[in-house]
């Protein structure tokens, strides 16, 4: 799954597509609800999802094509330590640690721990949880599809145990 972009959550308004704590959009950018987005100055230039308080939230979307494990990564920035609740079709997830940058606009990529998806069409719950951030985009990354995959002991891998599917998918 690619990047999906903070402020490109769903549409249907509070209670239903989002959260937000404030009256009006802060950063007077992009969308016009009561989420706060402001440009972003980050290394893709785009937009975030600004200001953002704990227990707001914003949901998503998505379609995954194949069943799969996937860390979720985030693009974040703030001023202090906090975390973000990941809920997959109503379902906590994962839970994604947002560090203090050192600046509402100093971006680094976090990660989350894997979480299995299966294949279909999924709504994606992003919820602040703790002190303020700004969120860029997050999204599933690597997926990998165990049943493709021989069952390892990980202390020692012999190399003639490599997984199987054949040329060009286990093997060149």
């Amino acid at each position: 799954l690619s990047h999906i972009q903070a402020e490109d959550f769903d549409t249907g308004g509070e209670g239903v597509a989002y959260s937000d704590t404030s009256d009006g959009n802060y950063g007077g950018s992009y969308r016009a609800t009561n989420v706060d987005i402001q440009e972003a100055d980050d290394v893709d230039g785009g937009y975030n999802v600004g200001w953002i308080e704990p227990g707001e939230w914003w949901e998503y979307t998505v379609e995954v094509p194949e069943r799969g494990d996937y860390p979720l990564q985030a693009r974040v920035a703030g001023m202090n330590d906090t975390s973000l609740y990941v809920a997959g079709d109503g379902e906590q997830v994962a839970t994604v640690d947002v560090p203090d940058t050192g600046g509402w606009q100093d971006w680094t990529t976090v990660e989350s721990d894997v979480v299995t998806l299966p294949a279909g069409t999924h709504t994606i719950r992003l919820t602040a949880n703790g002190g303020s951030f700004n969120l860029n985009w997050f999204g599933f990354e690597g997926a990998r599809d165990q049943s493709a995959y021989a069952d390892h002991d990980l202390s020692r891998v012999q190399a003639e145990d490599f997984d199987t599917g054949g040329e060009g998918v286990a093997y060149e």
